[in-house]
Protein backbone atom coordinates (compact mmCIF):
# COMPACT_ATOMS: atom_id res chain seq x y z
CA UNK A 1 0.00 0.00 0.00
CA UNK A 2 1.67 3.80 -1.03
CA UNK A 3 2.04 6.08 1.94
CA UNK A 4 -0.75 8.17 2.03
CA UNK A 5 -0.43 11.71 0.36
CA UNK A 6 -2.48 14.57 2.40
CA UNK A 7 -4.81 17.54 0.59
CA UNK A 8 -3.60 20.67 0.81
CA UNK A 9 -6.17 22.22 -1.03
CA UNK A 10 -7.43 23.93 2.08
CA UNK A 11 -4.26 24.96 3.31
CA UNK A 12 -5.80 28.43 5.50
CA UNK A 13 -8.07 27.95 8.00
CA UNK A 14 -9.73 31.03 9.24
CA UNK A 15 -11.92 31.43 12.12
CA UNK A 16 -13.04 34.15 15.16
CA UNK A 17 -12.07 34.20 18.76
CA UNK A 18 -14.55 31.85 20.19
CA UNK A 19 -16.23 30.46 17.47
CA UNK A 20 -16.69 26.60 17.35
CA UNK A 21 -15.44 24.99 14.63
CA UNK A 22 -14.30 21.10 13.38
CA UNK A 23 -11.81 21.02 10.50
CA UNK A 24 -11.25 17.71 8.94
CA UNK A 25 -7.97 16.54 7.22
CA UNK A 26 -7.78 14.41 4.29
CA UNK A 27 -5.22 11.94 2.73
CA UNK A 28 -5.54 8.96 0.31
CA UNK A 29 -4.44 5.40 1.46
CA UNK A 30 -6.50 5.70 4.65
CA UNK A 31 -4.42 6.63 7.54
CA UNK A 32 -4.39 5.36 10.61
CA UNK A 33 -2.71 7.98 12.37
CA UNK A 34 -1.97 11.47 12.34
CA UNK A 35 0.18 14.06 14.02
CA UNK A 36 1.54 17.68 13.93
CA UNK A 37 5.11 19.17 14.63
CA UNK A 38 6.83 18.34 17.07
CA UNK A 39 7.57 21.56 18.49
CA UNK A 40 4.23 23.56 17.00
CA UNK A 41 1.98 25.04 19.19
CA UNK A 42 -2.18 25.28 18.66
CA UNK A 43 -4.43 28.24 19.73
CA UNK A 44 -5.61 28.00 23.62
CA UNK A 45 -8.62 25.92 23.15
CA UNK A 46 -7.94 24.20 20.10
CA UNK A 47 -7.27 20.27 20.16
CA UNK A 48 -5.77 18.19 17.72
CA UNK A 49 -7.09 14.54 17.67
CA UNK A 50 -4.35 12.20 16.28
CA UNK A 51 -6.92 9.33 15.35
CA UNK A 52 -9.33 11.29 13.56
CA UNK A 53 -7.18 13.79 12.00
CA UNK A 54 -9.27 16.84 12.83
CA UNK A 55 -8.90 20.16 14.77
CA UNK A 56 -11.65 21.25 17.34
CA UNK A 57 -12.45 24.06 19.52
CA UNK A 58 -12.35 27.59 19.72
CA UNK A 59 -9.58 29.90 20.13
CA UNK A 60 -9.87 32.05 22.43
CA UNK A 61 -7.15 35.11 21.59
CA UNK A 62 -6.17 36.32 18.08
CA UNK A 63 -2.74 35.36 15.92
CA UNK A 64 -1.42 33.15 13.18
CA UNK A 65 -0.59 29.74 13.85
CA UNK A 66 2.10 27.64 10.99
CA UNK A 67 0.89 23.71 11.57
CA UNK A 68 2.99 21.01 9.45
CA UNK A 69 0.59 17.72 9.56
CA UNK A 70 1.37 13.94 8.73
CA UNK A 71 -0.45 10.97 8.31
CA UNK A 72 0.73 7.65 8.30
CA UNK A 73 -0.61 3.98 7.28
CA UNK A 74 0.77 0.61 7.26
CA UNK A 75 4.01 1.95 4.82
CA UNK A 76 5.07 4.85 6.30
CA UNK A 77 4.33 8.47 7.28
CA UNK A 78 3.05 10.92 4.56
CA UNK A 79 5.45 14.01 3.35
CA UNK A 80 4.48 17.07 6.03
CA UNK A 81 1.97 19.46 4.47
CA UNK A 82 2.16 22.78 5.54
CA UNK A 83 -1.71 24.58 7.21
CA UNK A 84 -2.20 28.18 8.59
CA UNK A 85 -4.69 28.16 11.20
CA UNK A 86 -5.70 32.18 11.76
CA UNK A 87 -8.44 32.89 14.55
CA UNK A 88 -8.96 36.82 14.23
CA UNK A 89 -10.72 39.45 16.24
CA UNK A 90 -13.70 41.03 13.97
CA UNK A 91 -14.09 44.93 14.14
CA UNK A 92 -16.51 45.99 16.75
CA UNK A 93 -19.75 47.25 15.56
CA UNK A 94 -19.32 50.26 18.60
CA UNK A 95 -15.82 50.61 20.25
CA UNK A 96 -16.71 52.90 23.28
CA UNK A 97 -13.92 55.66 23.86
CA UNK A 98 -14.28 58.02 26.67
CA UNK A 99 -11.81 60.71 26.59
CA UNK A 100 -11.42 63.64 29.05
CA UNK A 101 -10.15 67.11 27.88
CA UNK A 102 -8.50 69.51 30.24
CA UNK A 103 -10.56 72.82 29.16
CA UNK A 104 -7.25 75.20 30.63
CA UNK A 105 -4.87 73.77 28.15
CA UNK A 106 -7.43 72.11 25.59
CA UNK A 107 -5.49 68.76 25.74
CA UNK A 108 -6.90 65.92 25.57
CA UNK A 109 -6.10 63.34 28.22
CA UNK A 110 -4.94 59.34 27.93
CA UNK A 111 -8.25 57.25 28.42
CA UNK A 112 -7.53 53.95 26.92
CA UNK A 113 -5.85 51.50 29.28
CA UNK A 114 -4.57 49.84 25.91
CA UNK A 115 -2.39 53.01 24.47
CA UNK A 116 -0.02 52.40 26.80
CA UNK A 117 0.84 49.54 25.65
CA UNK A 118 3.22 51.07 23.15
CA UNK A 119 5.07 49.44 20.71
CA UNK A 120 9.47 51.17 20.79
CA UNK A 121 9.10 52.85 17.53
CA UNK A 122 5.71 54.42 18.27
CA UNK A 123 4.90 57.80 20.39
CA UNK A 124 2.26 57.84 23.53
CA UNK A 125 -0.81 57.45 22.15
CA UNK A 126 -4.29 58.63 23.66
CA UNK A 127 -6.77 55.75 22.57
CA UNK A 128 -6.46 52.50 19.92
CA UNK A 129 -8.77 51.33 17.15
CA UNK A 130 -9.12 49.00 14.36
CA UNK A 131 -9.18 50.07 10.88
CA UNK A 132 -13.13 49.27 10.74
CA UNK A 133 -14.38 50.09 14.28
CA UNK A 134 -17.11 52.80 14.63
CA UNK A 135 -16.15 54.83 17.45
CA UNK A 136 -18.14 56.36 20.11
CA UNK A 137 -16.18 59.44 21.96
CA UNK A 138 -17.84 59.92 25.01
CA UNK A 139 -16.27 63.59 26.04
CA UNK A 140 -15.68 64.51 29.66
CA UNK A 141 -14.23 68.13 30.59
CA UNK A 142 -11.83 68.82 33.63
CA UNK A 143 -11.18 72.52 35.08
CA UNK A 144 -8.51 73.09 37.55
CA UNK A 145 -8.25 69.13 37.87
CA UNK A 146 -12.29 69.59 38.68
CA UNK A 147 -14.82 68.13 36.39
CA UNK A 148 -16.30 70.43 34.46
CA UNK A 149 -19.86 70.59 32.55
CA UNK A 150 -19.63 73.37 29.85
CA UNK A 151 -22.31 74.83 27.97
CA UNK A 152 -21.17 72.35 24.81
CA UNK A 153 -23.07 73.56 21.94
CA UNK A 154 -21.41 71.02 19.13
CA UNK A 155 -18.34 68.87 18.63
CA UNK A 156 -16.87 67.27 16.05
CA UNK A 157 -13.80 65.00 15.45
CA UNK A 158 -11.09 65.12 12.93
CA UNK A 159 -8.54 62.76 11.91
CA UNK A 160 -5.10 63.27 9.24
CA UNK A 161 -1.68 61.60 8.96
CA UNK A 162 1.32 63.54 10.08
CA UNK A 163 0.33 66.21 7.50
CA UNK A 164 -1.71 66.86 4.75
CA UNK A 165 -5.82 67.02 5.27
CA UNK A 166 -8.04 65.17 7.53
CA UNK A 167 -9.24 61.53 6.29
CA UNK A 168 -12.14 62.17 8.11
CA UNK A 169 -14.00 65.04 9.66
CA UNK A 170 -17.37 64.40 11.27
CA UNK A 171 -20.40 66.76 10.66
CA UNK A 172 -23.15 67.85 13.41
CA UNK A 173 -25.07 64.52 12.87
CA UNK A 174 -22.40 62.85 14.64
CA UNK A 175 -22.77 65.03 17.88
CA UNK A 176 -25.45 63.92 20.51
CA UNK A 177 -25.98 65.21 24.07
CA UNK A 178 -28.10 62.72 26.76
CA UNK A 179 -29.03 64.82 29.78
CA UNK A 180 -30.20 62.29 32.62
CA UNK A 181 -31.35 62.97 36.56
CA UNK A 182 -28.65 61.87 39.08
CA UNK A 183 -29.40 62.41 42.39
CA UNK A 184 -31.37 66.07 42.25
CA UNK A 185 -28.59 66.85 39.57
CA UNK A 186 -28.85 67.09 35.85
CA UNK A 187 -26.21 65.52 33.88
CA UNK A 188 -25.32 66.32 30.83
CA UNK A 189 -23.26 64.05 28.62
CA UNK A 190 -21.76 64.61 24.82
CA UNK A 191 -21.05 61.71 22.59
CA UNK A 192 -18.92 62.04 19.25
CA UNK A 193 -19.60 59.40 16.38
CA UNK A 194 -16.64 58.40 13.85
CA UNK A 195 -16.55 55.39 11.75
CA UNK A 196 -12.85 54.20 10.38
CA UNK A 197 -14.77 52.04 7.96
CA UNK A 198 -14.81 53.53 4.25
CA UNK A 199 -11.66 55.34 4.43
CA UNK A 200 -9.85 54.07 1.40
CA UNK A 201 -7.30 57.75 2.16
CA UNK A 202 -6.63 56.44 5.74
CA UNK A 203 -6.16 52.72 4.97
CA UNK A 204 -3.57 53.18 1.49
CA UNK A 205 -1.99 55.85 4.14
CA UNK A 206 -1.45 53.30 6.86
CA UNK A 207 -0.53 50.50 4.51
CA UNK A 208 2.45 52.43 3.35
CA UNK A 209 3.83 52.81 6.63
CA UNK A 210 2.80 49.00 7.35
CA UNK A 211 6.13 46.79 7.62
CA UNK A 212 6.32 42.98 9.00
CA UNK A 213 7.01 44.31 12.33
CA UNK A 214 4.59 46.95 12.59
CA UNK A 215 0.87 46.63 11.81
CA UNK A 216 -0.02 49.69 13.16
CA UNK A 217 0.61 53.44 13.57
CA UNK A 218 -0.60 56.75 14.70
CA UNK A 219 -2.88 59.14 13.43
CA UNK A 220 -3.14 62.80 14.49
CA UNK A 221 -6.64 63.76 15.90
CA UNK A 222 -8.30 66.78 17.11
CA UNK A 223 -11.97 67.87 18.35
CA UNK A 224 -13.22 71.06 17.84
CA UNK A 225 -15.98 72.67 20.26
CA UNK A 226 -18.76 75.10 20.41
CA UNK A 227 -19.04 76.59 23.56
CA UNK A 228 -21.50 78.84 24.37
CA UNK A 229 -20.05 82.62 25.88
CA UNK A 230 -21.37 84.09 29.06
CA UNK A 231 -24.52 85.69 28.23
CA UNK A 232 -23.17 88.67 29.52
CA UNK A 233 -19.71 88.68 27.51
CA UNK A 234 -19.58 91.15 24.21
CA UNK A 235 -19.00 89.45 21.09
CA UNK A 236 -20.78 86.26 19.47
CA UNK A 237 -23.27 83.99 21.11
CA UNK A 238 -20.69 80.95 20.81
CA UNK A 239 -17.24 80.52 20.23
CA UNK A 240 -14.63 77.49 18.84
CA UNK A 241 -11.89 75.90 20.25
CA UNK A 242 -9.65 73.05 19.00
CA UNK A 243 -7.88 70.55 21.66
CA UNK A 244 -4.01 70.07 21.02
CA UNK A 245 -3.44 67.56 18.36
CA UNK A 246 -3.15 63.79 19.86
CA UNK A 247 -2.23 60.18 18.98
CA UNK A 248 -4.74 57.76 18.50
CA UNK A 249 -3.16 53.99 17.52
CA UNK A 250 -5.08 52.61 14.80
CA UNK A 251 -4.25 48.34 14.16
CA UNK A 252 -4.11 47.94 9.81
CA UNK A 253 -5.57 44.45 10.13
CA UNK A 254 -7.75 42.11 12.04
CA UNK A 255 -5.75 38.82 12.70
CA UNK A 256 -2.46 39.38 14.81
Amino acid sequence: MPIPVISGTQSVLVYGVGQEFVFQLTATESPAEWAIGNSETLPHGVLFDSLRGTFTGAGSASGIWNITAMARNSDGWSAPVAFTLGIFEPASVEVSRPVTIDLETLTVLTADPAAAQTEPVLPPAVATARINDDLVWKLNFTMSGVAANPPLVMAKFALRGTTGPAFLKTDALAFRRVTEIVGTNFITSAFVYASLAGLPRLESWLKELETDLVRQNNVTCEFELEIETPSRAPGPQTQILTTRPFQMRIATDIVR
